[in-house]
């Protein structure tokens, strides 16, 4: 019976006693200090701040969210990823560098040529080329 309360072999049975009413209050007190740790802990995780360099992808809550912000960095791991040629990469990029600062008139013969590109590619692209056309403005 002493074992079952966790007394020591051979204790007397004041201790049986004693321990019968200190390891409920012990129980107790351990599994009031560990909810307050914890829920602690998942307030200050909450209010962590990390420093990223590169992200690709989501990160965080983004419900209800619509941003769209295209570099060509982001198109060129799209690009890479699809295994389109380098050369093919490089000519969108001057395409999309070239958008950035073209005069209005200039801008419908730029966006036929990556429109070609796109569609020169098409097959191997799949679902990426409508994001690489949301990127170059078509």
């Amino acid at each position: 019976m002493l074992s079952s309360v966790g007394a020591p072999k051979g204790a007397p049975l004041p201790t049986e006693i004693n321990f019968n009413h200190v390891l409920p209050k012990i129980y107790a007190e351990v599994d009031l200090f560990c909810a307050a740790y914890s829920g602690q802990k998942r307030q200050s995780a909450a209010n962590q701040v990390f420093n990223v360099g590169t992200v690709h992808g989501a990160v965080g809550n983004i419900s209800n969210s619509q941003v769209a912000v295209y570099d060509y960095s982001s198109v060129k791991k799209l690009l890479i990823d699809h295994n389109i040629p380098k050369q093919d990469r490089r000519e969108l990029e001057d395409i999309m560098d070239e958008l950035k600062e073209a005069a209005p008139e200039k801008k419908p013969s730029l966006l036929q040529r990556g429109e070609e590109l796109i569609v020169r590619h098409k097959d191997t692209l799949g679902a990426a080329a409508e994001i690489i056309r949301k990127a170059i403005g078509l």
